[in-house]
C-alpha cells in the first residue's frame, strides 16, 4: 500500500509542477501585452475599438483585424488579437459599425455595404 501512496504522490507534484509552469509562461504572456481602448472615424461615424500591443516593445508591426459578416463586435476577434500582441504585433480589434460601441443604428449593421465596411477597416488601418 505505501508503495502506491508514494507513486501517486509523485504523480500529483509532477502534475502540480507541469501546472505551475504553465501558470507562470500564461502569466508572462499576460504581462507582456497592453490593452487600450481607441476610437477613429470612418466618414461621419465613429469606430470604437481595443488596441492590444506589446508592452516592452516599440514601433510594433500592426495588424488590423476584419470581423466576420454577421453582427459581430471586437469581442469575436480579441483572442487572435491577444495572440497577435504577445507575439511582438500590434492588433486593432473593432465593433462593425451598429454593432458594440460604435455608431450606427442597431438594427442598421446589415445594410450597410461592403465598401461601407471596407472603408471602416481601412480608416482603422490608418
Amino acid at each position: 500500500m505505501r508503495p502506491l501512496l508514494t507513486i501517486l504522490k509523485r504523480i500529483l507534484l509532477s502534475a502540480f509542477a507541469i501546472l505551475a509552469l504553465f501558470a507562470l509562461g500564461a502569466g508572462w504572456v499576460w504581462l507582456s501585452t497592453r490593452q487600450e481602448e481607441v476610437a477613429f472615424q470612418s466618414g461621419n461615424i465613429t469606430i470604437r475599438a481595443a488596441l492590444l500591443s506589446p508592452r516592452f516593445s516599440s514601433g510594433a508591426p500592426g495588424v488590423v483585424l476584419v470581423h466576420g459578416s454577421g453582427q459581430t463586435s471586437r469581442k469575436s476577434t480579441m483572442l487572435y488579437a491577444w495572440i497577435f500582441a504577445s507575439q511582438r504585433y500590434a492588433a486593432l480589434a473593432y465593433d462593425k459599425r451598429g454593432v458594440g460601441k460604435s455608431e450606427g443604428g442597431s438594427n442598421e449593421w446589415s445594410e450597410f455595404s461592403l465598401d461601407d465596411l471596407a472603408s471602416d477597416a481601412a480608416a482603422g488601418y490608418r
